[in-house]
């Protein structure tokens, strides 16, 4: 890890507008979906003997919550869920970008009527619903019960036992739901406009996701990176037992995007975990990050 100078705290803080109150969201069965107050165990500054002091401080950097602002007219929540909503003012509403992974965590931020009355476009990559189905429906049962063991679901937080997940805290323990698309992007290079804003996305299929896609927003200067370029690198062989990801693949499409649009981008927000490096010029970060997927390419291959 680079050195603790104080630049990741004051990246993960940067933004910030306000958390949800008491941070815990009601989840089914009379318990918290997500609850962050078990995290206060993290206000220790040193690491105990227990944990690396490398995922520590990750695990500090995760418990960093709430509502923040990337740029004027671009907010994200990070901290209910294991994965980031970013959310994009458009003209008469706001443009979701990523809808975490349990409807209470989402239902926290976003009106679920907004979505039923099909008045929105669902976008989303080539092949997305049928990688989703294969992955998390035919084997989810499988996987859930292999996910315990990667994720630590049933231990309880604190040093001896869950301190983090890496992406964020925990996946939160509520219900799941599938919203089939109804506009799909095939190509590098297509371009959508959603309630006045502009967007124009990049293909990243088997990088962190098997369907996956970079967006750009030239009118807002904003990248969203998806789970490729984070503060913490994506697992390559998920325990799991989802599909190994290309790491020769994904290194390529973060060496794309700066090509594309790096030098153009005043923010850029991620699918998981906070933001990293500088604003304007933080290609450099992505590039980092592609020079650790090759890396893991050779150690893999070796």
């Amino acid at each position: 890890m680079p050195r603790d100078d104080g630049q990741d705290v004051a990246d993960a803080r940067r933004g910030f507008l306000g958390t949800l109150e008491g941070g815990a969201v009601q989840g089914p069965r009379k318990r918290p979906a997500r609850d962050m107050r078990p995290c206060a165990f993290l206000d220790a500054g040193t690491a105990p003997d227990s944990v690396n002091p490398g995922p520590w401080r990750q695990a500090r950097l995760n418990a960093i919550h709430g509502l923040f602002e990337v740029v004027p007219g671009v907010c994200q929540v990070r901290g209910p869920d294991l994965a980031n909503m970013t959310l994009v003012e458009g003209e008469t509403g706001v443009i979701l970008i990523d809808t975490l992974t349990s409807l209470e965590t989402a239902e926290a931020v976003v009106d679920p009527a907004d979505v039923a009355s099909g008045k929105a476009p669902v976008i989303a990559p080539d092949r997305f619903l049928e990688e989703a189905v294969s992955e998390n429906v035919a084997v989810g049962t499988a996987m859930l019960r292999r996910g315990h063991v990667q994720l630590g679901h049933v231990l309880r937080p604190g040093p001896p036992g869950r301190v983090d997940n890496g992406p964020g805290k925990a996946t939160p323990m509520g219900a799941w739901a599938l919203l089939a698309p109804n506009d799909l992007v095939r190509e590098t290079g297509e371009t959508r406009t959603i309630d006045g804003v502009r967007f124009e996305f990049q293909m990243a299929p088997d990088t962190g996701a098997p369907a996956e896609m970079h967006i750009w927003a030239p009118d807002l200067e904003v990248l969203n990176m998806a789970e490729n370029a984070c503060r913490n690198f994506h697992n390559l062989l998920p325990l799991r037992g989802a599909q190994v990801r290309n790491t020769l693949d994904w290194s390529g499409h973060i060496n794309e995007a700066p090509a594309m649009w790096g030098d153009a981008a005043e923010g850029w927000s991620a699918g998981a975990a906070g933001p990293t490096g500088a604003m304007r010029g933080c290609a450099s970060t992505w590039r980092s990050g592609a020079t650790s997927a090759g890396s893991c390419m050779t150690r893999r291959c070796g």
